[in-house]
């Protein structure tokens, strides 16, 4: 289906967004109570976000409200993240599952089907991952699916991401 450079690619976007997911979550200059710098050391440029942590019974603007998500799931992320100076926004909802990496495949492969989404990339790797990015007609931004199982804890987290820019 796709050559060897359209898949080294590909995996070269996903690595790009997995390091800069952790750098903002993890980036210890980030301070989530008001705007501030962080260096992002993959480009060389620096940015003032804004990281806005909505309350975990409320999705994230954004996301789409029949999202499937489960119920009584420790909730890792549930914030706005804004670029300042910058039209970039990033609607996330991240949490541990109590379903296996391929269960939640296949429940967000149905909704994006059911629900008129057209996927541009998805990457399964069976069992341990998968990332998903989308888009709908009538939807701002794109959406990022992002499904991991830790190889040392066996813990299994989905992330859900609306970005818009």
């Amino acid at each position: 289906m796709f050559s060897q450079n359209h898949k080294k690619f590909i995996y070269l976007i996903f690595g790009l967004i997995i390091v800069i997911s952790v750098f903002l979550l993890f980036g210890d200059s980030l301070k989530r109570e008001q705007p501030s710098e962080s260096l992002n050391k993959f480009s060389g440029i620096s940015a003032k976000v804004a990281v806005e942590t909505i309350d975990n019974t409320t999705l994230p603007e954004l996301l789409p409200k029949n999202l499937p998500l489960e119920e009584g799931v420790e909730i890792q992320r549930n914030e706005i993240v804004r670029v300042l100076n910058s039209k970039e926004t990033q609607y996330v909802r991240k949490y541990v599952s109590k379903l296996t990496v391929d269960e939640n495949i296949e429940i967000y492969n149905k909704y994006l089907k059911d629900n008129s989404w057209k996927i541009k990339t998805a990457l399964v790797e069976p069992g341990k991952s998968a990332g998903i990015l989308a888009e709908k007609q009538d939807q701002a931004g794109l959406l990022q699916i992002s499904i991991a199982k830790n190889e040392i804890t066996s813990e299994v987290t989905v992330e859900l991401v609306i970005v818009t820019r």
